[in-house]
């Protein structure tokens, strides 16, 4: 590949622990992503951050602007990359994102918009749920964000033919650019694969239960689907923000850890595909499955074994172990696709 596929805005308003892991996960995806790093933080420790990652930005500003949509914006526009996106300082691209959109580009050519599935994870790294919200239905687009915005990415030329981000938001800003984008008659395309890992904790937007934000919400979900879905949209944000809060912790483990129940969208299917992300320090040789209901059976995956253990968990033996930083796919293929297996959770050790 001669030139990069996705523009990528990093906008940093202030130092966040998890920024060096972020840039971590764009260094790692390759020759797909044209970097665009806007620093307004004026933090030593994030000049240092950007100079540890590696990364060769193709933009980087550095100062005051006017707020994170100003500087998405100033970076789409400082970069030529044919699709856009952006990453912020506290979420993670998983390993082979940007080349698994930049095939399906290939494979659905007529694509505006491609989006996929993302974890939750802590402070810590630690994964600890499934984004719920996330459906491959976007005519709900009106009344509720069912796009996770770091596992989403848009051709440059529609995003250009409904004028660009909205750089008055400060908190809806995808939310809104989404639903311009259907409105146009863009067309979305739904990847049934995790591509982000996103932060839910204190001090995220998500968390925050300001007036401006709820004015936000309100406003884009009247405009475009009516005041009883506003007031509906409303409550229901209050709810998630007080929960996201303070996210269930209960079993989680240093390393994957998925917790697949925790998704709404969880169907009985005879194959699925996870991730196994190693967010530790050192390597992982061994990675157990806590499975519910009905057994699984286990396809191979690299040079690796599967046993039961005594307390229900499924032991997978890896012969070559999984670096730091990176990561293996799951195969699992259940005995009975109407049985009531669940996979609860997936952890490194």
């Amino acid at each position: 590949m001669s030139e990069p596929v996705f523009a990528i805005a990093v906008p940093i308003g202030s130092w966040h622990p998890l920024l060096p892991a972020a840039l971590r996960s764009l260094a790692l995806q390759g020759e797909f992503a044209e970097i665009a790093i806007l620093d307004a933080s004026s933090d030593p420790n994030v000049s240092a951050a950007i100079e540890a990652s590696g990364l060769k930005a193709a933009y980087v500003r550095r100062g005051p602007d006017g707020g994170q949509s100003d500087a998405i914006a100033e970076a789409w526009e400082n970069t030529d990359a044919p699709w856009v996106g952006w990453l912020n300082a506290d979420d993670l691209l998983l390993p082979n994102t940007l080349e698994c959109v930049a095939e399906t580009i290939e494979r659905l050519p007529d694509s505006d918009v491609i989006f996929g599935d993302s974890l939750i994870i802590d402070a810590e790294r630690h994964i600890i749920g499934v984004h719920g919200e996330v459906s491959s239905d976007t005519s709900l687009l009106p009344r509720t964000n069912c796009i996770s915005q770091p596992s989403c990415f848009v051709r440059r030329g529609a995003v250009e033919s409904v004028g660009g981000i909205d750089r008055n938001l400060k908190y809806t800003m995808d939310w809104d650019l989404w639903v311009r984008l259907q409105r146009r008659g863009h067309r979305f395309s739904y990847i049934n694969q995790f591509l982000s890992a996103v932060y839910w904790g204190p001090g995220t937007k998500t968390s925050q239960l300001s007036p401006d934000r709820l004015y936000e919400i309100a406003s884009l979900v009247a405009r475009n689907a009516g005041l009883r879905f506003a007031a509906v949209s409303v409550f229901s944000f209050l709810r998630q923000a007080l929960t996201r809060s303070t996210p269930e912790r209960s079993g989680a483990h240093s390393g994957l850890y998925v917790h697949a129940d925790y998704n709404a969208r969880e169907i009985p299917r005879s194959r699925i595909t996870i991730p196994a992300l190693n967010t530790s320090s050192k390597p992982a040789r061994t990675i157990q499955v806590k499975v519910r209901g009905d057994e699984v059976r286990l396809s191979p995956v690299q040079d690796s074994s599967g046993t039961w253990a005594s307390d229900g968990h499924l032991v997978i033996r890896l012969g070559d172990p999984v670096a730091p930083g990176q990561a293996v796919d799951l195969h699992f293929e259940m005995a009975d696709p109407t049985g009531s297996a669940r996979i609860a959770a997936i952890y490194t050790s």
